[in-house]
């Protein structure tokens, strides 16, 4: 089994329990957190003994999201892009790389052979929102805030309709039922 920095990987009875491990930074998915994720799937999708998957969040939040913080070059303005770099090369490749990512990601995670349980409790923001959604059941716990960019975060059962806002929360969209304590 391979060891894992960002993420924590325990096989209990018949599954096992990815929990995103990066609590200081509320869970923040930085590219090494992505990378851990996949392989801790395919492990789990070749082991026998394995029969689910429950992704959950270290830390009292599931994620908030993509982790944008760290040093950035020299941007040109008004395009952000690195300085003497082409606008349109810089543009195509980041839409290539997340198309290919995030797609590819999304669609290996809807096919995954064993049932994947989100347990989705605090923060829940973009990119995460898009991993809870991308899971086969996703199961909000009373806490839980969920937000994709251009929506109005709000809890579960709230109506997701603010200020004029169309958007659906990512619990209208998945049907999610609020967690109750037992």
């Amino acid at each position: 089994m391979a060891t894992y920095q960002t993420i924590l990987y325990q096989k209990q009875r018949k599954g096992v329990l990815i929990t995103l491990n990066r609590p200081k930074a509320l869970n923040a998915m930085n590219d090494e957190m992505m990378n851990e994720l996949d392989r801790a799937l395919a492990d789990a999708e070749t082991d026998a003994e394995i029969r689910a998957v429950v992704i959950t969040g270290a830390g009292g939040a599931f994620s908030t999201g993509e982790d944008i913080s760290g040093d950035d070059p020299k941007t040109a303005w008004p395009y952000g892009i690195p300085e003497g770099a082409s606008l349109n090369a810089t543009y195509n490749k980041f839409r290539d790389a997340d198309r290919k990512d995030i797609l590819g990601r999304q669609l290996y995670r809807w096919q995954y052979p064993k049932p994947i349980i989100g347990a989705v409790s605090g923060w829940c923001f973009g990119a995460a929102s898009w991993l809870a959604l991308t899971c086969h059941v996703t199961i909000a716990a009373d806490d839980a805030v969920c937000r994709r960019p251009g929506s109005v975060a709000h809890r579960p059962g709230q109506s997701s309709r603010a200020e004029g806002s169309v958007n659906r929360d990512l619990f209208s969209i998945c049907r999610a039922r609020r967690a109750r304590a037992a």
